[in-house]
């Protein structure tokens, strides 16, 4: 019938006005660079409308919605940088890679710490895909969670963890004094 479209046509025109998403991909790259977020969102917006079939573009996507979203929260717009964390998330649940896994809900973790949103941030503790280490947290795992009021649950539950770490010990005291003195 005429004015129906069938798989064949709609694929025909994918093909036609779709872009490459190795082409978006190398934008995103190019962007980044620069330093030009905005652009570099939307040539990585282009890239993830595009179906990819293959992991390896899929994760790479995924990556780059993480590295995105630094950019964003080394420019304090948290809220942006969550909403990408939360789509490479999302994108990562279908990875294999562990590590892009872990970077993903590191850096969504940080994200959460930097609004204040604590509860959000300890959740991902709980997620499946979270590192399980075999280590008692020690005085450098604490620096990723700043010298803020809202991380003092994990100082404090580092410090539950390892009581005799003293380097642990000097870090809570640390934060204690940088609190009281605000």
């Amino acid at each position: 019938p005429v004015g129906v479209l069938t798989t064949a046509d709609t694929e025909a025109l994918k093909s036609l006005y779709q872009s490459n998403v190795r082409d978006d991909i190398n934008a995103v790259y190019d962007h980044l660079r620069t330093g030009d977020n905005k652009a570099a969102l939307a040539a990585l917006n282009n890239a993830a409308l595009n179906d990819a079939r293959d992991s390896q573009t899929r994760d790479t996507i995924c990556y780059l919605f993480a590295t995105l979203a630094k950019a964003y929260t080394q420019n304090h717009d948290n809220k942006t940088a969550i909403d990408l964390l939360l789509r490479a998330k999302l994108g990562s649940a279908k990875s294999q890679s562990k590590s892009l896994k872990t970077l993903v809900l590191n850096r969504l973790q940080y994200a959460y710490l930097q609004t204040g949103n604590t509860k959000a941030a300890e959740n991902l503790e709980h997620d499946s895909d979270w590192p399980q280490t075999k280590t008692k947290p020690n005085a450098s795992h604490l620096d990723a969670y700043g010298m803020t009021k809202e991380s003092v649950p994990f100082y404090e539950k580092a410090l539950s963890e390892a009581p005799n770490d003293p380097s642990v010990r000097e870090k809570f005291c640390l934060l204690l004094v940088a609190l009281a003195k605000d």
